[in-house]
């Protein structure tokens, strides 16, 4: 039950995260010169100043809901990780369902790479927030810095789109990702053993 309820704050998340990235457009469309700019939501995303904006959103979201969820399971094991991963699934499936809605649905390779992004970096935060590397408060800042870092590299890489090269370091992020999340299961497996 938990599981599935991880699931639907993931969801909750990811819409939150649209409703504030709405209001950074409006009051952001306020501000530049209507006649010589005209840009849509969806163009918005193509912009590295507001792709970092738009990460920040997302991931301070995914922590607020992940860092909601570690308090009850104080229990340990893998149910934290699977509950953040579970998260990053909402989160995920939110994105691409508001994706398909529009008619603007990615290749199923683009679908794997923003599955890896959303659920790994929920997993990242979950890991680094459940081992407290810091104080508290440096340790949020640290979960966060590091998704947003990551996300965002991803967006900026998709955004670019500079060809092999881009690919190469987007293969290498992605892999990056699975690794800290593999070594983070690994990691709990080897307590729990």
């Amino acid at each position: 039950m938990r599981q599935i309820e991880s699931f639907f704050l993931g969801i909750i998340a990811a819409l939150g995260a649209l409703i504030v990235e709405l209001i950074v457009f409006i009051i952001f469309s306020e501000f530049i010169d209507k006649s010589s700019m005209n840009i849509s939501f969806s163009d918005l995303f193509v912009i590295p100043y507001f792709i970092i904006v738009a990460v920040c959103i997302e991931e301070i979201f995914k922590y607020l809901i992940i860092i909601k969820r570690i308090k009850p399971l104080k229990t340990g094991g893998l149910s934290y990780l699977i509950n953040s991963f579970l998260i990053g699934f909402g989160f995920f499936v939110t994105e691409i369902s508001i994706a398909a809605m529009n008619g603007n649905l990615p290749p199923i390779i683009t679908l794997g790479e923003i599955a890896i992004i959303h659920i790994g970096t929920a997993g990242i935060i979950a890991c680094i927030l459940k081992t407290r590397i810091f104080a508290k408060s440096l340790t949020s800042l640290f979960a966060i810095s590091l998704a947003i870092l990551l996300h965002g590299t991803y967006n900026i890489l998709v955004s670019s789109d500079s060809g092999e090269k881009s690919n190469y370091f987007i293969i290498i992020l992605l892999a990056v990702i699975i690794l800290i999340n593999t070594i983070s299961i690994a990691h709990t497996n080897k307590k729990l053993a």
